[in-house]
């Protein structure tokens, strides 16, 4: 059973929340948002608004997988990664 934009937008949100906490990523957790990303903003369903999330999602991703110190990374973007896991709270609850 393939999985719906609603299961990919818990997923993104599930792996950034993991982030938040942990400060800690992996090469395979950038890969894996990065997939999502694209793939969300390539699907016709998700609302218009959603592209510049799903953009500085996938650049959040791209910086990290280069990032030579998680730590360090993932607290630069503390306030942002706050507001993306909020707006994908609010995507998943009108779908």
């Amino acid at each position: 059973m393939p999985l719906t934009a609603n299961d990919k937008l818990r997923i993104l949100r599930d792996i950034l929340i993991t982030h938040q906490m942990d400060h800690a990523a992996s090469s395979s957790e950038h890969a894996q948002i990065q997939r999502i990303a694209k793939r969300l903003a390539q699907d016709t369903a998700m609302p218009t608004e959603s592209q510049t999330l799903l953009r500085d999602v996938l650049s959040y991703s791209e910086l990290g997988a280069s990032s030579m110190d998680q730590a360090t990374h993932i607290t630069s973007h503390e306030d942002k990664l706050n507001h993306w896991v909020s707006l994908l709270d609010q995507m998943q609850l009108h779908q």
